[in-house]
């Protein structure tokens, strides 16, 4: 099976989930509750037709954090892989361009309190017309 085929019935699995998921409000409002329920693993693999068995909420905490339900042992399919890889890289880059934005911001207002901007704002309130003093460290 090529990884296409198993990010397709991946995603066919995740279709199943949902619909099993959507069946589980239609029992609970019969009065028809029950403690688990068997969803299919979503790894992808050619061979695997596993069930898992999950409460409702464990189900439904799997889905909100954006993870698959798999059996057992099994592991991510490449694609998915790929995808949460590449959504990490594309988060990190944010941060990082977000933490430079910030390192620069910092530096002018560093630069704008070395002595020799507080020589030239008070020299210049001081005497507006005449030209600034000279720094001597």
């Amino acid at each position: 099976m090529s990884e296409e085929d198993g990010a397709a019935k991946s995603s066919a699995l995740v279709e199943v989930n949902a619909g099993i998921r959507e069946a589980v409000d239609l029992f609970r409002a019969r009065g028809e509750a029950t403690s688990g329920w068997e969803f299919m693993c979503e790894c992808g693999a050619e061979t695997c037709h596993e069930q898992v068995l999950l409460t409702v909420v464990e189900f439904d905490a799997l889905k909100a954090a954006g993870m698959p339900v798999l059996a057992e042992g099994h592991p991510v399919s490449r694609p998915r892989a790929a995808r949460e890889r590449s959504a990490k890289l594309r988060d990190d880059a944010a941060a990082l361009n977000a933490q430079r934005s910030c390192s620069r911001s910092g530096r002018a207002r560093t630069a704008a309190r070395t002595p020799e901007a507080y020589l030239f704002l008070a020299d210049h309130l001081a005497e507006p017309h005449r030209p600034p003093l000279q720094w001597v460290p």
